[in-house]
């Protein structure tokens, strides 16, 4: 049956997101939206946490701090559409491109920010971006409970590059865009404007006060960590017709506490998905395809994650960026894992998307892979909670592979059929792996101390060289030899061979 067309009005995008978890949600026509991208500043201790307190500790504070964006955006109709860690993408309708507007909203989302996190005991300070642009929401389809939307248009697009671009800079002093300070511009037309965020609350903003903000100061959120064991019943996510049953995390959690794993970061994004939406902009029926086609590429990749041998907890997509924690039940599997499995899920990851991507007329994939070594006593080094709030329900993750794996991006640049890995995992890796990941420059020219760099096609010779030398270990060539007494005997022709020694 052909959807029905349903183009939203003022005052409706608060509604859309109540329903569209339904099967008969609206299908949205393209729409015009600021979208406004929030960067928290964290003591690094929490982002990349060692421990479940710290963890647990950045996930409830995004989570607060997610809750007074969205408290703030009433008013206008706003929402929080993605948690992306330290990172909140928030979204305004409004059809004219009101500059006016979006700065008055990002001043109020800085004065609530200011007035839950007063002293900057966790989070140190915050940075944002905004552009405003023709955009279609999509539901984020995954396989797990997640009500994150991704958003397709350069609208959503433009900040968020510009944000993560700034932040590769090397240092404060060299960025635009520095802590408290807004980065706009309206549409693509539009130059990049940096203006300074007052760096203490309003006076006149403290006096007022808000019961609301101060119920989401003062509030405990609840990190949970019982994930849904099956995927949303409407992306269509179906095998055979029956819908796929997915793993639950094997311990036993606290609703207050998040799920420890051990386990590695993944993170691909998809080559050339930019263009394409940019090559849309003002056309809403080639927009609407590139939904379809973005909706595919979901599914596929919800299968994947559903289907892996693996556990796999798949953090919710940030645009066009997948990212799945590789999760393994203790120290010495997760160790163990790294020797080939490190390599060989992106090359999975890879071969499984191929098909999908290549119908959608994109050329690839590129990828990160971060680990860390786990430390101390550490249960784990991934910590992963849902945060609720406002009905909906938000996926996060905390731990060096989270952030490292995203740091990745913007001081390596991979391109696509490229592999980023955290080179703290390097030793770890089989020497025909090793070998490849020689390129250490980063993209503004400089050697990297914290990533390495190798091409996917060459790492997936590498692992046909590794499983060919399996064979030869198992398989050793066998000879007959006569001994002095003139007796007969099956010697190895390699009678040492381990896998250590071939590999």
């Amino acid at each position: 049956m052909t959807p029905k067309f349903h183009r939203l009005q003022t005052g409706q995008l608060r509604e859309f997101a109540r329903v569209a978890s339904s099967a008969t949600s609206p299908t949205l026509m393209p729409s015009e939206f600021w979208h406004i991208y929030i960067k928290l500043d964290f003591q690094k201790r929490y982002e990349n946490a060692e421990n479940k307190e710290d963890g647990r500790s950045f996930v409830k504070n995004v989570a607060r701090a997610a809750s007074a964006a969205e408290i703030t955006l009433r008013q206008e109709d706003g929402l929080v559409i993605e948690v992306q860690g330290s990172v909140i993408h928030c979204l305004i309708l409004d059809q004219s491109g009101d500059t006016n507007l979006v700065r008055q909203q990002c001043r109020a989302i800085n004065n609530a920010l200011h007035f839950v996190f007063s002293d900057a005991s966790i989070v140190e300070g915050w940075r944002m971006t905004a552009d405003w642009g023709k955009t279609l929401l999509v539901r984020g389809r995954g396989i797990h409970n997640d009500d994150s939307y991704v958003s397709l248009g350069n609208a959503a697009n433009a900040p968020a590059k510009h944000l993560y671009a700034q932040l590769a800079r090397p240092s404060e002093g060299e960025r635009q865009l520095k802590r408290y300070t807004l980065g706009w511009r309206r549409g693509s037309q539009s130059p990049w404007f940096h203006e300074p965020l007052p760096v203490r609350i309003d006076e006149e903003f403290q006096k007022r006060g808000s019961t609301e903000l101060s119920t989401a100061k003062a509030k405990d959120f609840s990190v949970t960590s019982a994930f849904t064991k099956q995927a949303r019943a409407a992306p269509g996510i179906h095998s055979g017709g029956e819908l796929i049953q997915l793993s639950a995390n094997p311990s036993v959690q606290t609703q207050e506490e998040p799920s420890v794993h051990f386990g590695w970061v993944m993170r691909a994004d998809l080559d050339g998905f930019t263009a394409r939406v940019e090559g849309c902009y003002d056309d809403d029926s080639k927009l609407l395809r590139l939904g379809q086609d973005f909706e595919a590429i979901m599914d596929t990749a919800a299968r994947f994650a559903a289907q892996h041998d693996e556990l796999l907890i798949q953090l919710p997509w940030a645009g066009d960026n997948f990212t799945a924690v590789v999760t393994f039940s203790n120290r010495d599997a997760y160790q163990d894992a790294i020797e080939r499995r490190y390599i060989e899920f992106s090359l999975d990851f890879d071969d499984a998307l191929r098909d999908v991507t290549r119908a959608a007329a994109l050329p690839g994939w590129a990828q990160t892979t971060a680990g860390g070594d786990v430390h101390g006593n550490a249960q784990g080094n991934v910590y992963v909670g849902s945060v609720e709030f406002e009905g909906r329900r938000f996926l996060i993750g905390a731990g060096q592979g989270v952030g490292r794996s995203a740091q990745a991006f913007s001081d390596m640049n991979p391109v696509v059929e490229e592999l980023v890995i955290l080179d703290e995992d390097y030793p770890l890796l089989l020497k025909p792996y090793q070998s490849e990941f020689a390129n250490r420059r980063k993209h503004d020219g400089g050697d990297s101390t914290l990533f390495r760099k190798a091409d996917l096609a060459r790492l997936a010779v590498a692992h046909q060289q590794i499983e060919n030398a399996l064979v030869a270990v198992a398989k050793p060539a066998v000879s007959s030899v006569t001994l002095g007494s003139g007796a007969k005997a099956q010697v190895s022709s390699r009678p040492y061979a381990t896998q250590e020694s071939t590999l």
